[in-house]
């Protein structure tokens, strides 16, 4: 609840700036404004109140106040405004302190609106039994330029010399810290920072609005294609944050990385990708998530065309706390949060094919290369120190017109073996290379995890 208070409070001078065309605070409103401009009249801890014109006040003796008159006293300025909920609460503090020292203690409350509001306003808490009893100067300028500030209450502490010895919030506001003021003892509380160029229908931390744009805890950020950087994934754990960045990536590619990495370690059985084989699109537009493959195949202005207009920027920072999972978590929640869509792992059945023995398993010879090695060059297929089956991340990657391969085979044994293979290659070709080595592709329909987007509901 004090968090609470404290922000509608910061928010206070924003509100009132946003009421309408009433027009007994119309010119007051400006007046504030202009006043909350810096200049070189603005009077600093340490420094000494110059002397300063009577100002008009409500609650006074005399229409008009002199600060000049409370030499040999202590003095809080108390700026608000009346719809500032706890600068309201302040004032009965406010006023048990000003009976409580006495003559040492003078409390002046300070605003901008005009005078007619606030005895319209000090008239309806009387009404209500509720009396407000402080002096206040009202239709205020010359003091917000000497404390320039925004966001109300704000506290001045002036001692009895006329020296300004503190600024601060209400939270100050203490018998203790007043019986330091009014003794002339040692004041160090901590200043109230202010920065008047901030600008609350502005994004915060850009162009160095509120401050610099690295000095956050969390972010998440979602932009445009940006055709100056290449596409990339960058995972970063430091001492300070944990980062994802993936830059300049398709909606369909955006979806598979995030929730694979999101999921259980091995929970897809793929330690690389998710194959667009196991991806299932089932949103109104597809075309946002078309395969990559596909529009490799489209002029160069098409392609820059898709890229401009479903391609984004991804990136999530948090502390360093959090895990690289939690952080894809994190990013799964973002994307579907803002593209209105759903990511999820649904069991399916479909048709596949399954790496087999062709008849009894076959004797190959067990490879004795010291490395792994998998490569695929001018339509040649190598693979030693692996295990046979791994030839399905093979074929389900690279080998589009086959569906998806599952491997039958139970021999974790490395072996090596060379396929002569195009991308275009029919079953029928594939199956002559496979027969080599005893093996086979075998049909068959299976219930599988498969990655399904869908528009949110």
């Amino acid at each position: 609840m004090q968090f609470a208070k404290r922000f509608l409070c910061c928010l206070g001078i924003g509100i009132l700036f946003s009421i309408g065309t009433n027009s007994q605070d119309q010119l007051t409103m400006k007046l504030a404004k202009i006043a909350l401009t810096r200049d070189r009249s603005e009077i600093k801890i340490g420094d000494k109140l110059p002397i300063i014109p009577p100002l008009k006040v409500v609650q006074y003796k005399s229409g008009q106040i002199d600060l000049g008159d409370f030499k040999g006293r202590a003095i809080i300025l108390d700026f608000w405004h009346q719809y500032c909920s706890t600068c309201i609460e302040t004032f009965s503090k406010l006023e048990n302190f000003q009976k409580q020292f006495k003559d040492s203690l003078v409390v002046i409350a300070v605003t901008f609106q005009s005078e007619k509001s606030i005895l319209d306003f000090l008239e309806k808490r009387k009404s209500k039994g509720m009396p407000i009893n402080l002096p206040g100067i009202v239709e205020d300028t010359l003091l917000r330029k000497y404390f320039p500030h925004i966001g109300d209450p704000h506290e001045i502490w002036i001692d009895n010399d006329g020296t300004v010895k503190a600024i601060t919030g209400e939270e100050y506001l203490t018998e203790a810290n007043l019986r330091k003021l009014v003794r002339g003892e040692n004041i160090d509380f901590k200043e109230k920072r202010v920065q008047l160029d901030f600008d609350y229908e502005k994004p915060f931390l850009v162009d160095n609005n509120g401050g610099p744009a690295g000095n956050f805890s969390y972010r998440s950020i979602i932009t445009p294609y940006v055709d100056s950087i290449s596409s990339r994934q960058v995972i970063i754990k430091d001492e300070k944050y944990t980062r994802i960045f993936l830059p300049n990536t398709s909606l369909r590619d955006l979806s598979k990385r995030i929730i694979s990495l999101s999921l259980p370690e091995n929970s897809l059985n793929f330690s690389i990708e998710i194959p667009n084989k196991r991806i299932i699109i089932e949103t109104k537009n597809k075309q946002a998530f078309e395969c990559l493959d596909t529009v490799a195949n489209w002029e160069a202005e098409d392609q820059e065309s898709f890229r401009q207009k479903y391609f984004c920027c991804y990136e999530l920072i948090l502390p360093n706390s959090f895990s690289e999972k939690q952080a894809f978590i994190f990013a799964k929640q973002d994307i579907e949060r803002y593209f209105q869509i759903d990511i999820r792992v649904e069991k399916r059945l479909r048709n596949v094919l399954e790496l087999k023995w062709n008849g009894a398993p076959q004797r190959l010879p067990i490879s004795m290369s010291p490395e792994t090695l998998a490569t695929w060059e001018q339509g040649i297929y190598r693979m030693e120190g692996w295990p046979l089956g791994n030839i399905c991340g093979f074929f389900n990657l690279q080998i589009k017109k086959l569906p998806f391969v599952i491997n039958g085979l139970k021999d974790p044994t490395p072996h090596d073996i060379t396929l002569k293979i195009s991308a275009d290659d029919s079953l029928q070709s594939i199956q002559k290379q496979l027969k080599k080595y005893g093996l086979v592709l075998v049909p068959k329909k299976v219930y599988l995890d498969m990655v399904v987007i869908r528009d949110k509901k």
